[in-house]
């Protein structure tokens, strides 16, 4: 018959050796550490790991580019590999990624060289993309003639930073540097300038849905105004709304809204443009390990250069395949 009275189990009847009971202790000290810790950080992440542990290398083929490459820039074939980082949920997590692949952060909807690294840690997020571009072609990563088909401007992004901060499902961004290198075709003269365009974002995410927008403006003096010559000036502005959704395990797809508007003006020219571009981006994953997908987009464009108008539609195009590692 089983004895009623409270029973005191000492840890040496368990743990008769003095070094098991210390490790033990130590083990559960450490993970009651862990669990402190996962409590006060996960207000921060909006999911527990923003970033897993993966590498994956791919390719992308794109048709119809007017800002991804130009005629000494290639945004074809060229791989991307992207490594991301999770020391722990709720804790230090980064990306890396370099090749030719979309950038969703950016002015355009089209694969673009880059190099690219993202972290987070607590509340805190940032973010760097630069063109590696523009070392490897030096002088010639400017635009040039050949690759404009009529008057008018083409741009790329070429550098940018963004940090923020999260709090639960929300993310406030902020992107202190956007640089576009914008070629503008008047004539016979090309003029090749840089702008920038900080802009203010807002991101929601969750384990279903990521919604992001962001929505700037920026202004570069070239030249000032001296006597009978107006000042040269450049401007930019920029609306992106991206929406992603992870509602079915296998496929991934994203839908982008891209405003943009370029104007420019000088004693010779006057120069506006607007943008509108709708795209879709969609990714099957096949036994979490291949991937296989592709982009489709609209731009809407419309200029007025010296008082001529003119209007174009553009259909892009593109595919990619990857592995994961």
């Amino acid at each position: 018959q089983t004895n009623k009275r409270n029973l005191t189990i000492y840890p040496q009847q368990v743990l008769s050796n003095t070094i098991m009971i210390k490790r033990e202790l130590d083990h559960l000290e450490d993970g009651y550490k862990k669990m402190q810790r996962y409590y006060r950080e996960q207000d921060f992440y909006s999911l527990p790991e923003v970033y897993k542990n993966e590498t994956t290398l791919g390719l992308w083929h794109t048709f119809g580019s007017r800002y991804g490459s130009s005629t000494r820039r290639t945004n074809n074939i060229t791989p991307l590999l992207t490594d991301s980082y999770s020391s722990d949920i709720f804790d230090y997590q980064h990306l890396f990624s370099t090749g030719s692949g979309p950038m969703y952060y950016s002015m355009h909807e089209e694969p673009q060289t880059h190099l690219y690294y993202s972290f987070k840690a607590s509340y805190f997020h940032f973010s760097a993309m630069a063109d590696p571009s523009l070392i490897l072609v030096g002088k010639k990563y400017e635009w040039a003639q050949p690759d404009f088909t009529r008057e008018g401007a083409l741009a790329n992004p070429v550098s940018l930073l963004e940090m923020g901060f999260d709090v639960g499902h929300f993310s406030m961004d902020l992107y202190l540097v956007d640089i576009w290198q914008v070629g503008l075709l008047s004539g016979s003269q090309l003029i090749v300038e840089t702008v920038g365009v900080p802009r203010l974002g807002m991101t929601y995410n969750n384990h279903l849905n990521k919604f992001q927008v962001s929505i700037g403006q920026g202004e570069a003096i070239i030249n000032e105004a001296f006597g009978t010559n107006k000042a040269e000036k450049l401007k930019g502005s920029l609306l992106r709304v991206n929406y992603t959704s992870t509602h079915f395990k296998q496929v991934e797809w994203t839908y982008s809204f891209i405003t943009r508007s370029i104007d420019y003006e000088s004693t010779n020219i006057n120069y506006s443009s607007s943008s509108y571009t709708h795209a879709g981006y969609g990714t099957y994953i096949y036994k979490n390990r291949y991937r296989l997908g592709g982009f489709l987009s609209l731009e809407s464009y419309s200029q007025n250069l010296n008082s001529v108008d003119y209007d174009d539609n553009f259909i892009k195009a593109g595919g990619f395949v990857s592995l994961s590692f």
